[in-house]
């Protein structure tokens, strides 16, 4: 091989070798890039834009800067204004076997707030079972069939006993001793 082309072959192999080399520093900086841009923690909210109109236009202005953006007088879980660590039961993202609505049993009209509150926290008991010191067992339905079966009605003096008994029950055979 002369002399020139000797040279040739290592220049060649030279600026391979130097491609190579900055490809990979290129991959391993889009790689660190990458791994630096990705949301480390909680997003920030989005930012709010604050409408001005008319006098005439005052409450569809007033319901979109609260973050009604359907503007139907309601704040929805799925709208911007919805903050779901302060609002509604304060529940973020989906709730795992959540009941779909209240039972009818929960909804009397007469029921003070923390007797409905009960009634809902006893609906939305799963279904549990136990074994007692002797070996024997028990198990019970889910919340909402233990409180169709109750002998009382909503709106009678013993439906609030009725419903701290089917949850000092559910916390008797559920909480670890």
């Amino acid at each position: 091989m002369t002399r020139s082309r000797q040279t040739f072959e290592q220049i060649r192999a030279a600026v391979i070798l130097g491609a190579l080399g900055a490809l990979l520093v290129l991959a391993a900086a889009a790689v660190v890039g990458a791994v630096r841009s990705a949301p480390s923690g909680p997003t920030r909210p989005p930012a709010t834009v604050t409408v001005v109109a008319e006098d005439d236009q005052e409450d569809t202005v007033a319901a979109y800067n609260a973050g009604d953006d359907n503007r139907d007088g309601v704040i929805e879980e799925d709208e911007s204004g919805r903050d779901c660590a302060t609002m509604g039961n304060r529940q973020c993202g989906p709730v795992p076997n959540a009941p779909l609505a209240a039972p009818l049993e929960c909804e009397h009209n007469d029921a003070p707030q923390d007797v409905f509150r009960l009634c809902l926290k006893v609906a939305a008991q799963p279904p549990y079972a136990w074994t007692n010191p002797d070996g024997s067992g028990g198990e019970a339905p889910d919340g909402r069939a233990r409180i169709a079966d109750l002998d009382v009605g909503p709106g009678t003096p013993a439906w609030a006993d009725a419903l701290r008994a089917l949850d000092a029950e559910y916390r008797e055979h559920t909480t670890r001793h």
